[in-house]
């Protein structure tokens, strides 16, 4: 059990080192997850859900203090009336992320926003039935919002909040992740 010890330890203080260094690559990865407030036409049927993403940094050397961040995310809300139905946004979307403070601040803070493509998908299922009646739609879609980025010893983690906005055959479906992630 001692040797086993040992050898993680070894692994670890090994690996520690090069998750610095991505900090300061020009490409590094992020997962967050967190609640999803559902706004406009979406709270009339919808309660309180959840948000998982998965993002991807550049950070080009001329570009200075500006970050391109990649997400991937998928929130899902149930609805009000039925644990029988759910609504689910997956998003694909190219930001841009503004820091204000040099990059090895202990807290930082920054501003984002971006524009991509979101599936919505609406879902009911009949009870007593094996019915399920589903509706999804590809929209265009924006987000704008803000963060702070701490430097925790070698980790690099964020808290998040952002407002997206979904064009939906002539509605806006809007909602507010509030998330927490990692960055390595």
């Amino acid at each position: 059990m001692t040797r086993f010890i040992t050898i993680a330890a070894t692994a670890a203080a090994l690996a520690l080192p090069n998750i610095s260094v991505a900090q300061s690559r020009p490409v590094t990865f992020g997962v967050s997850g967190g609640a999803s407030i559902p706004t406009t036409n979406l709270s009339n049927s919808v309660d309180l859900g959840y948000s998982l993403a998965g993002h991807l940094y550049l950070h080009p050397a001329p570009m200075g203090q500006l970050y391109l961040r990649g997400d991937v995310s998928y929130d899902r809300w149930n609805g009000k009336n039925s644990s029988n139905s759910h609504i689910s946004s997956l998003g694909v979307v190219g930001n841009i992320l503004v820091p204000f403070a040099p990059d090895m601040t202990v807290a930082r803070p920054y501003f984002l926003a971006g524009a991509g493509l979101y599936r919505l998908d609406a879902s009911v299922t009949a009870v007593g039935s094996t019915v399920t009646l589903s509706s999804n739609s590809n929209n265009f879609g924006i987000q704008v919002g803000g963060g702070f980025e701490f430097k925790l010893s070698e980790l690099s983690t964020f808290l998040e909040a952002k407002y997206v906005n979904v064009r939906n055959n002539g509605n806006n479906s809007g909602y507010v992740p509030i998330t927490f992630g990692v960055r390595f």
